[in-house]
């Protein structure tokens, strides 16, 4: 009785497999099937990080300068951060920009804030925790 139901089981397995594998479809035939759906990029995305100095919430532009100068940029399709909108952006804020060069426009794709970096020690300042002062006194 178990040699029986061994055989089947294994059988059946040996059936699933191979149905499954004659399934499947050559990525060469996926690719010729599909070419309207490839998006072919002719811009170079860029990424710009800076301190916003004017904006225009009619036009949806705001002007940035960071270490590429002052830059205009286009948010009329951008996706915007909920920590930064453009409504609520004033002059001082830092902002990250992915944008594309088109039509020599600067058209912003996405603005956030910049992640805030961690502070790297100079070179001969003392990392380890002897050389900073205990947080309460007291404790020791």
């Amino acid at each position: 009785m178990k040699r029986t139901l061994v055989l089947v089981i294994a059988l059946f397995m040996g059936i699933v497999f191979v149905t499954g594998a004659s399934a499947q479809v050559d990525p060469a035939e996926k690719s010729d099937a599909t070419p309207a759906k490839r998006i072919k990029v002719t811009e170079p995305v860029r990424r710009f990080m800076g301190e916003v100095v004017s904006v225009d919430s009619g036009a949806k532009t705001f002007v940035a300068r960071g270490r590429k100068g002052e830059l205009t940029f286009d948010a009329t399709r951008a996706h915007i951060s909920p920590a930064v909108r453009l409504g609520e952006m004033k002059a001082g804020d830092r902002v990250a920009v992915i944008y594309i060069e088109k039509d020599g426009k600067n058209m912003a794709k996405a603005v956030g804030k910049p992640a805030a970096r961690a502070k790297r020690p100079r070179p001969g300042e003392d990392t380890s925790a002897a050389g900073k002062p205990a947080a309460n006194p007291e404790s020791r």
